[in-house]
């Protein structure tokens, strides 16, 4: 159907679309299930699926555009940035807000103890934590 609606369409609006009708739906609730705990079968999908969108949004559909040159043509985050920004994120507001304070405490509990990688790191100034791992640092 994508392909059918395509041929009518420029890029940015068959973006538009695809982010109202497909993206919405493949990302709901991402920060609970796509983590580094799902299995990488599901990964390969996900990221399957995402690609086959973005070709369908420049009109490749004999794949001769490589995945990294779609995702910069096309501006969009991939479904691994897009784990790690919702992760970082959650982390961040439980930094920042301490809140759930079960969730604060073990992760200061594993900070102290040297269980976790020492990348997150809290401008004591702004009070903005930030990933160093992670090049989609949000602000807040």
């Amino acid at each position: 159907m994508l392909k059918k609606i395509g041929k009518n369409l420029d890029k940015d609006q068959f973006l538009k679309i695809t982010t109202a009708q497909l993206y919405s739906i493949l990302y709901y609730a991402s920060p609970v299930w796509l983590n580094r705990t799902l299995s990488a079968s599901y990964w390969t999908k996900i990221r399957s699926l995402h690609y086959r969108i973005l070709r369908g949004a420049i009109k490749d559909y004999k794949n001769k555009v490589t995945r990294p040159r779609l995702d910069k043509l096309c501006k969009r985050a991939t479904p691994d940035m897009w784990s790690k920004y919702t992760t970082q994120t959650a982390v961040i507001k439980t930094v920042r807000d301490g809140s759930p304070s079960f969730l604060m405490t073990s992760l200061t509990l594993n900070l102290s103890l040297g269980f976790l990688p020492r990348t997150l790191s809290m401008n004591s100034r702004t009070g903005v934590a930030a990933c160093e791992r992670c090049s989609l640092n949000p602000v807040f």
